[in-house]
């Protein structure tokens, strides 16, 4: 290693060989005593990283990224935003930094040409609460697959149009002493771009009644 006369972008004079030793058949013919030499230092592409909750958004603010390359704390900083691979939940490659501005006195040390990031989308929790149901003894029960109320933030169209729901009371032979039994659901299913992997869906059970 060298020592240099300043560690910023640009060229910077070595002051001192530091642990430098020369070697080869020739090493004999120089010395490090009085040497001189320039080291260039590029700007070092940042590495971006960042978590936010679904939001049916294919867009990052800059407040929500980090810099993984930065080395000088709160001296540098990001401004603007950027599009990501894809608004789903999971891991979501930054595509564009042309919208993105580094800021504060540390940015001219770190670039964004060739600079690389991606995203963690986390599941937006949804509660999809099944309605209560009855029938008579001897009787078949059709659960309805829109009997089911939803608590929590649908993005854009999106709406949930069925279930599927299930219960042991269904069957004819379903006797009132086991009533009501437990009405459970999955497979929550919807359009305008409703996609359950975006959603920590739980499903709170109803209730269905025998007489």
């Amino acid at each position: 290693s060298v020592s240099l006369a300043g560690i910023n972008v640009g060229t910077n004079a070595i002051t001192s060989p530091g642990t430098l030793t020369l070697g080869g058949p020739s090493s004999g013919n120089y010395s490090l005593i009085g040497a001189s030499g320039l080291v260039l230092i590029n700007p070092l592409p940042v590495s971006l990283t960042g978590t936010r909750p679904y939001d049916g958004s294919s867009l990052i603010n800059a407040s929500l990224l980090s810099a993984e390359t930065n080395y000088d704390g709160t001296n540098l900083g990001l401004a603007g935003s950027a599009p990501l691979q894809a608004a789903d939940a999971g891991l979501e490659s930054i595509t564009n930094f042309g919208a993105l501005t580094l800021t504060g006195s540390a940015a001219p040390n770190y670039t964004l040409n060739q600079a690389s990031g991606a995203v963690t989308i986390s599941p937006l929790p949804l509660t999809i609460t099944l309605s209560n149901a009855s029938k008579t003894y001897g009787q078949t029960a059709n659960l309805k697959a829109t009997a089911f109320s939803v608590n929590g933030s649908l993005f854009g169209s999106q709406v949930i149009t069925s279930v599927v729901s299930i219960s042991a009371g269904t069957v004819a032979s379903a006797p009132v002493s086991g009533s009501p039994y437990p009405i459970t659901a999955s497979g929550a299913f919807g359009n305008g771009g409703f996609n359950a992997a975006n959603y920590q869906i739980t499903y709170n059970p109803g209730a269905l009644t025998v007489f």
